[in-house]
């Protein structure tokens, strides 16, 4: 049997994914990756949630044609951009 650890499996973003950005420690944001068009790859972003100062109220949008700009995107304008293990609930 072998054990995959499916974290450091690859750098890839998909749909789906909860990113943490933040240029102060104490200040960490959270983000949805999402691709409004699945049909026609038109593009992706990420939305932001539970962010310290919003008090968890969605508040703003980052859009790119393709996943690799918004990852280049991202991290160029925050000191740390990471994929977290996390899953969204919905209630």
């Amino acid at each position: 049997m072998k054990v995959v650890d499916k974290r450091r499996e690859t750098d890839e973003w998909h749909a789906g994914d909860v990113i943490c950005y933040w240029d102060n420690p104490s200040e960490k944001n959270y983000g949805l990756v999402i691709k409004p068009d699945l049909r026609t790859n038109g593009g992706c972003g990420i939305v932001a949630i539970g962010s310290n100062s919003d008090n968890g109220v969605l508040s703003h949008f980052v859009a790119c044609t393709n996943m690799e700009d918004l990852q280049d995107f991202m991290i160029n304008k925050y000191v740390c951009v990471e994929r977290v293990n996390a899953k969204l609930v919905i209630e």
